[in-house]
């Protein structure tokens, strides 16, 4: 069972959990569970810790049952500067989690957006992370992308179909085997930013998706709905959806 190891409030404004290590001396710092910690943010739609020992996986805050496809392998620790972050599942081919339908507590509507994610890869291959699509057409993918060099890739595609593909460049150490916090920070008028612990991996503009609606048509973590292929092929310890552009789960310089 995941715990936190210390907590406190900075300024009065926010708490965290220590992950219980450090790097450079300094604590790794993050907002952990929901309603505990995560919670403390607004507008968080889903929270999944990956802390489940078996079946199915189910979000802290809508709770949001999405079905075990295969055999992930469960309860797998973090360590060192990341222990707190235990456990998480480690994904594979044919190894996901994806039930089909509507959600509407996974709709992201006309509002900005933050998608967070924890986890660790050693494959170079192309990798879906969330799917939140009907088999490959409206709503919101993301994943990696490996041609040529490693991107951050997402599909959004709203209710009218404006479509908008965005690949943001990678830091190559990215498929390292080490854990890394993903942020997405979408600004429906100006641009999508793409944050790999704490440093800003570049934009790409969303602004065609202004006043545009987009909403959830299915669950996929770890693999993409058209072809329940193009798995995460590493270890998930965390995902957040929040519907605001401004929140932060923390991590490294930051998160």
């Amino acid at each position: 069972m995941k715990e936190i190891l210390m907590s406190y409030a900075v300024l009065g404004r926010e708490f965290y959990g220590w992950l219980g290590g450090s790097t450079g001396g300094s604590p790794v710092i993050y907002h952990y569970g929901y309603p505990a910690f995560g919670g403390l943010e607004p507008n968080v739609s889903a929270q999944w810790l990956f802390a489940e020992g078996s079946g199915n996986i189910v979000d802290q805050v809508a709770a949001i049952t999405v079905t075990k496809v295969g055999t992930p392998t469960y309860s797998v620790s973090a360590s060192g500067s990341f222990s707190g972050l235990s456990p998480g599942i480690t994904f594979g081919a044919g190894n996901y989690f994806k039930t089909a339908g509507d959600d509407v507590a996974l709709d992201i509507g006309t509002n900005d957006f933050t998608f967070e994610f924890w986890g660790k890869t050693s494959s170079s291959s192309d990798q879906l992370i969330y799917d939140g699509t009907a088999a490959g057409v409206l709503g919101m993918w993301i994943d990696i992308e490996t041609s040529g060099t490693f991107a951050y890739s997402a599909h959004f595609e709203a209710e009218d179909t404006t479509t908008v593909n965005v690949h943001i460049g990678l830091a190559a150490g990215f498929a390292d085997g080490n854990i890394h916090k993903m942020r997405w920070k979408g600004i429906r008028t100006g641009n999508v930013e793409v944050i790999m612990d704490g440093v800003s991996q570049g934009t790409a503009s969303i602004a065609a998706l202004s006043g545009k609606t987009i909403l959830n048509h299915g669950k996929g973590i770890g693999v993409w709905n058209a072809g329940n292929n193009i798995n995460w092929l590493g270890t998930m310890y965390e995902m957040r959806l929040s519907l605001n552009s401004s929140n932060n789960s923390g991590g490294p310089s930051g998160g």
